[in-house]
């Protein structure tokens, strides 16, 4: 711990469904043995998340969802850099969580180091304030508010009127639910600008991830079933604000008559323990 910055990714690989991946713990474990070893320094985790308005490498994800190889780097693929760079993909957006400030575990009363379980837990519970934290501060882009709007509408086409109504309507819903929005998607009184979700669906368009047609003079959208899984990564960018009413809503749905509030929890945690490896819980 000689006073660097130490960046690092705590999911351990890149996300190809847009959902953040469960934290992998090594990295963060040989941060924790070295504040652990050198108590006299403050050491700080900052959570930090990065969104994409559009990813570049969608294509290749798309192939390995559905079965395909990761392709390897190769030279081939670094000639073709220059002409990557040269197409618009869109805005980057950086966020910054909570900072957390490392706290050691209790040592052992016959030892100055803490117990290995004890040590297991402070890493753990890191790694899970980190994730939480990257997940709350995610913000909502115009991208991943159209993809999930568009795919809200499975099996028919989408008029634009339709669409800018269905994503003031996600919105609504999201700023309800707390999430923070890109400052390009804020128009005036919490409403949401149309021009940039006209700029997400050319986005779109361009990407031939949606198709546009018109049909009696009115312009619509339709989502080709090969490209649904790549909208489905930005849609799940979001997803994570939905899963605790989801969760309530299932159970509160469950076959039967009379629901008492102690039922209704015992159900959500027995969704949340069945659902633990798919989403991030705090």
């Amino acid at each position: 711990m000689e006073g660097f910055n130490i960046e690092f990714f705590l999911e351990g690989g890149r996300s190809r469904t847009g959902k953040l991946l469960a934290p992998k713990y090594g990295l963060l474990s040989m941060m924790v043995d070295a504040c652990i070893q050198t108590p006299s320094r403050k050491v700080h985790f900052v959570p930090i998340s990065i969104g994409y308005e559009r990813i570049i490498e969608a294509g290749s994800y798309v192939d390995e969802l559905t079965g395909g190889e990761k392709q390897k780097e190769n030279l081939s693929g670094l000639l073709r850099t220059p002409r990557v760079l040269r197409r618009k993909y869109g805005r980057l957006y950086v966020q910054i969580g909570r900072i957390i400030p490392f706290e050691a575990p209790p040592t052992t009363a016959d030892s100055r180091a803490p117990s290995p379980a004890a040590r297991r837990r402070v890493v753990q519970h890191i790694a899970h304030q980190v994730t939480h934290e990257i997940n709350r501060v995610t913000v909502v882009t115009p991208a991943s508010l159209v993809a999930t709007a568009l795919l809200l509408n499975r099996g028919s086409s989408l008029s634009q009127s339709g669409l800018v109504e269905l994503s003031r309507v996600l919105a609504r819903t999201l700023e309800d639910l707390g999430a923070r929005f890109a400052r390009t998607l804020q128009g005036p009184s919490s409403s949401i600008r149309l021009d940039t979700v006209e700029e997400a669906t050319r986005l779109f368009l361009d990407g031939k991830l949606i198709a546009r047609h018109e049909r009696s003079g009115e312009v619509r959208f339709t989502v080709p079933d090969e490209r649904r899984i790549a909208l489905e990564y930005y849609k799940n960018n979001l997803l994570h604000f939905f899963v605790p009413a989801a969760l309530i809503s299932a159970a509160l749905l469950k076959p039967g008559t009379g629901r008492t509030v102690a039922m209704v929890r015992a159900q959500v945690d027995e969704l949340s323990r069945l659902f633990k490896y798919e989403f991030l819980f705090h």
